[in-house]
């Protein structure tokens, strides 16, 4: 984690002032709640809620051998708090298709060479922390003069999740609940503490029988232009949310609809 919060730091260090109008008081942000309405909560198992595994937009696998239409036999998908579950593999044929995300709007297709293709496993990022699952691992080619490097795909049959294209909260956040799952610990990149830069952050909240989503707003606000120069995401930040019912299997957003990995304080090893 620290690594990559060190390399997003780079990356993502802006500018902001100490003259202008601060940040005024935001709403609860309802309206991103709307997506979740059809969520299955409390099925069981609860549907996984895979993030950020998919290619970029109007991509495919362009697989230089013959891509296996027989299912391996078994696949499993475990987690941090010990669930394990197991699920008919899909075949590396399958996976293909699945990873495709080329729609009739799109004005160009970028074709990715794969080479080899095997059966075994790797860690995804889904709603409830890491998850080992059993994938097809697809060795890549060189498209466009660059190397496309290994690929994976969950090799669990398409019913085990729901929804697609779900993008993960950012830049880098989680959060910790409760065990009476009233309470949200919510982490995610600020300003400093302290100092000339400083800010401080509540949470405001709104939540539905499907999500809680989770709006962080900024006090007194962070100035957005002038001759003094702040750091725009310096610190691993955090905020209190208290909710008027347990979290149980409903879904964590943030205000702009991202989806941000909960886990339970009692679980080590989650993110």
């Amino acid at each position: 984690m620290k690594g990559a919060l060190l390399g997003l730091l780079v990356l993502l260090a802006g500018c902001g002032t100490l003259e202008v109008p601060r940040t005024g008081i935001i709403s609860p942000p309802s309206d991103v709640l709307a997506r979740w309405q059809n969520f299955p909560v409390d099925q069981q198992p609860r549907p996984i809620l895979l993030l950020g595994a998919s290619l970029s937009e109007c991509a495919e696998l362009a697989p230089t051998f013959q891509p296996s239409t027989q299912s391996p036999g078994q696949a499993t998908a475990s987690w941090a708090d010990g669930t394990v579950r197991t699920y008919a593999a899909i075949s590396e044929a399958d996976a293909i298709r699945a990873m495709r995300t080329v729609r009739q709007s799109c004005p160009l297709i970028t074709a990715l060479p794969v080479t080899a293709g095997r059966f075994g496993t790797i860690s995804f990022h889904t709603d409830r922390g890491l998850s080992i699952m059993s994938a097809w691992l697809f060795t890549g080619g060189v498209a466009e003069g660059h190397p496309v490097g290994q690929l994976a795909y969950p090799a669990l049959p398409q019913t085990a999740f729901w929804g697609t294209d779900l993008a993960p909260a950012g830049p880098i956040s989680d959060a910790i609940v409760s065990m009476s799952g009233r309470t949200v610990a919510y982490y995610f990149l600020g300003g400093p503490p302290e100092g000339p830069c400083a800010e401080d952050y509540k949470a405001v909240v709104a939540e539905s029988p499907q999500a809680v989503a989770i709006a962080i707003q900024s006090n007194p606000g962070r100035p957005l232009a002038g001759p003094f120069a702040c750091e725009r995401w310096s610190d691993m930040r955090s905020v209190t949310v208290q909710l008027s019912t347990p979290l149980g299997g409903r879904v964590v957003i943030d205000a702009a609809g991202g989806v941000v990995e909960a886990c339970s304080e009692a679980v080590r090893g989650c993110f």
